[in-house]
């Protein structure tokens, strides 16, 4: 395995742990601001619902990153894995 692979393979990690994150805390923040929003004086209430839809935004936005990016990857293998076949079915 050569180094930049490795490198690559944790920088891509780390990019996969970081939308997780991200998704888990909007979903967290969104979630006190709703039960806030439920709780909370009317005359709050406007703020708490929408910094709740723009929690949960966020969240849906780094799921939706995530879901691209397992796409890509599934279809990047799949064009490698043709090359294969093509490369090795030509050869005597």
């Amino acid at each position: 395995m050569r180094p930049q692979d490795r490198r690559q393979r944790v920088q891509r990690n780390q990019a996969i742990a970081l939308q997780i994150i991200m998704m888990l805390a909007g979903i967290g923040v969104g979630t006190y601001f709703l039960l806030k929003a439920i709780d909370a004086d009317p005359a709050r209430r406007d703020f708490h619902i929408f910094a709740t839809f723009g929690c949960y935004g966020v969240a849906v936005f780094y799921g939706w990153l995530q879901v691209r990016r397992w796409r890509r990857e599934k279809r990047i293998k799949r064009i490698l894995a043709e090359k294969r076949k093509t490369r090795g079915g030509g050869s005597p």
